[in-house]
């Protein structure tokens, strides 16, 4: 697994990349939801939350989270957010 945090202006990019299995097609948004488990984590352990967890500190930020599929296997997860809040 590989972390980077980058600045863009006025935002900062986290970047979680791993060498996995990947996130199964169609599936980017699903993935974020409470209880969501891919096929091959069913038998492991998890209850399928972290990523809805992640989510939801994330956008209590004001930012956005994506996941994708890396051409070379596994999954990236980008974070955008605000460096500071608006208020």
């Amino acid at each position: 697994m590989w972390v980077t945090v980058t600045q863009r202006g006025d935002r900062a990019q986290l970047n979680v990349t791993d060498d996995g299995t990947g996130i199964p097609p169609g599936a980017e948004r699903q993935i974020f939801e409470r209880f969501h488990r891919g096929d091959e984590a069913r038998t492991g352990p998890g209850a399928g939350l972290g990523l809805a967890i992640a989510l939801s500190i994330v956008d209590a930020h004001g930012g956005t989270i994506v996941a994708a599929n890396n051409a070379t296997g596994g999954a990236s997860f980008v974070a955008d957010l605000p460096l500071s809040s608006s208020s």
